[in-house]
């Protein structure tokens, strides 16, 4: 009975804590992700902060050095695709394709059903364009309604970066602390392992970003698709969100190919290389890189992502990877959660 009854009071603590998860990402998740973004950044910037503590450099110091060179390289980066996506906007030149469109139809050689059928063509293209025009438009506006949320979170995410880094001490000490009054036998190895996990997935996740962006951009510019190393570091980056980053990426190296190319093999070419790099990336790439730091069944991964967007959006898919990983830990070093790490692992 007794048994029974502990087993109950597990459940009803488990329930009660997924309740309160929902609940802060529901209301808070503004508040809580900028945190938790901050926090996995931190992680992966700490082995820097230490190399210029080394150098005897105040910790102070050497926190906002780390952020500063972080925030830099990640500014540039926004930068170049901002420039660039405006340049493949231009290239896909819509009007024109109307105006000779309009050309066609003006020759005398064309019979009436041609006449008609390019009349067709052009009402098509032109309700094309009406539709851009107006997803333009709702995109802007979205946008400004949002500018808010963006400026704060421009804002609180590099504090929160600097005073984790600076304060990483104090953190992982309330953390250790913490956890000795639990059943987990050695917190000081759970937490090792953490970062250990957090730091191996982080870095490999950064060098598979750059192998994807070299390989897809090397496929795009064999088949003469315009901005191909942009498109290939755009697709890079959205591997960041799993299986659909791939689908997202692929869109804009087709709508180029349809747009700028006079024949069907181009498209078939970029869903090849797509398809390749994707391949590669699955069952080469991944394991080889980012190793077995993750392991866990796409099931789970899927689930999460559909929660994660649902609750947080973009941010809370990128993060939930690196959520899921943290959470494998924890089932590793405590017993009551065996069933979960059951679920969680990539065994069939």
């Amino acid at each position: 009975m007794v048994k029974k009854n502990s087993k109950l009071d597990r459940s009803a603590k488990s329930l009660f804590i997924g309740l309160i998860i929902c609940l802060l990402l529901i209301y808070g998740g503004d508040i809580v992700m900028p945190i938790l973004l901050s926090g996995f950044i931190a992680t992966l910037l700490t082995p820097l902060a230490n190399t210029f503590e080394k150098w005897h450099m105040p910790r102070a110091l050497s926190s906002l050095i780390s952020v500063l060179l972080a925030f830099t390289f990640l500014l540039g980066v926004v930068t170049l695709i901002s420039v660039k996506s405006t340049d493949i906007i231009t290239d896909l030149d819509l009007v024109k394709k109307v105006n000779q469109l309009e050309f066609l139809n003006s020759k005398d050689s064309f019979d009436a059903e041609m006449d008609s059928r390019l009349g067709e063509y052009k009402n098509m293209v032109y309700s094309s364009l009406e539709g851009v025009k107006n997803m333009i438009f709702q995109m802007g506006e979205q946008a400004a309604t949002s500018l808010k949320d963006a400026f704060i979170f421009l804002v609180t995410f590099p504090v929160y970066l600097f005073f984790m880094l600076m304060y990483r001490g104090n953190i992982g000490d309330f953390t250790l602390e913490y956890l000795k009054g639990t059943n987990i036998n050695n917190p000081q190895d759970l937490i090792k392992d953490m970062q250990k996990v957090l730091q191996q997935y982080l870095k490999g996740l950064a060098l598979l970003i750059l192998i994807i962006s070299s390989l897809t951009g090397i496929g795009l510019f064999f088949l003469g698709i315009k901005h191909a190393f942009i498109i290939g570091l755009i697709s890079g980056i959205l591997t960041l969100i799993p299986f659909v980053g791939v689908i997202l990426s692929a869109l804009i190296p087709i709508i180029i190919a349809l747009a700028t190319k006079d024949s069907i093999w181009y498209t078939v070419g970029v869903v090849a290389v797509y398809a390749v790099v994707q391949f590669l990336e699955g069952n080469i790439i991944t394991p080889k890189v980012v190793g077995n730091s993750i392991n866990i069944n796409p099931l789970v991964v899927i689930i999460g992502l559909v929660i994660m967007g649902a609750l947080t959006g973009i941010i809370g898919m990128i993060l939930t990877l690196p959520i899921l990983a943290i959470l494998k830990v924890i089932t590793n070093h405590y017993s009551e959660l065996r069933p979960w790490k059951i679920l969680m692992q990539d065994k069939e």
